[in-house]
């Protein structure tokens, strides 16, 4: 079984435990990514957003990277301890079996599933393996610390990342600058015009 694990934040610069094949490559499949859910450290990460939450967003081409795993389960919990996600949460993890219609997805629509599919054929896949949490800025962590102001939207980020001690917008200055360049996002770009990251 060939599988690919899809990236498109940390994951690609800090694999971690993550095992894998060969190098990151460009071309994977569209998928709506913006920076919109809040980690514990005050850091904004990219997630995949649902359409219902965030209309606005525009889907990108994220990475992919080939598994070193032959089973779609140890896949799933490779990535799933990488991720931290506790293992009562395993619909944190997204997968699309390309060659049958099982799938896991809270968060991507039928359609948007559908295209991954077409895209896995294309690259001769098996299955395909993401994180698949959503957007948790209208439920902050309790520890969050900066300012959330609802809805989510650029203006509401920018408030927020200028709420943030010093030692925080650095880590969030971080990881919107190491973030893959080919995600370019609204709120990224915004973020870019605003701090000169």
């Amino acid at each position: 079984m060939r599988i690919a694990f899809l990236g498109w934040g940390s994951l690609v610069w800090n694999p971690a435990g993550l095992r894998t094949r060969g190098e990151w490559r460009k071309d994977g499949p569209s998928i709506p990514i913006e920076f919109a859910r809040l980690s514990s450290r005050g850091r904004l990460t990219l997630v995949i957003c649902r359409e219902s939450d965030c209309s606005w967003v525009t889907p990108v081409p994220v990475l992919w990277i080939v598994a070193d795993y032959t089973t779609l389960d140890e896949a799933r919990e490779n990535l799933r301890a990488r991720e931290n996600i506790r293992r009562s949460r395993a619909d944190g993890i997204g997968f699309l079996l390309i060659h049958d219609r099982d799938t896991n997805s809270n968060i991507l629509t039928q359609k948007q599933l559908e295209d991954m599919r077409e895209w896995g054929k294309q690259k001769r896949l098996d299955a395909v393996v993401w994180t698949d949490l959503p957007s948790n800025w209208d439920d902050p962590p309790r520890d969050c610390l900066g300012e959330v102001t609802q809805p989510l939207n650029e203006d509401n980020i920018i408030a927020y990342l200028r709420s943030l001690p010093a030692e925080n917008l650095y880590e969030a200055e971080r990881y919107i600058r190491f973030a893959p360049e080919q995600v370019q996002t609204l709120i990224r770009r915004r973020i870019e015009d605003e701090f000169g990251w």
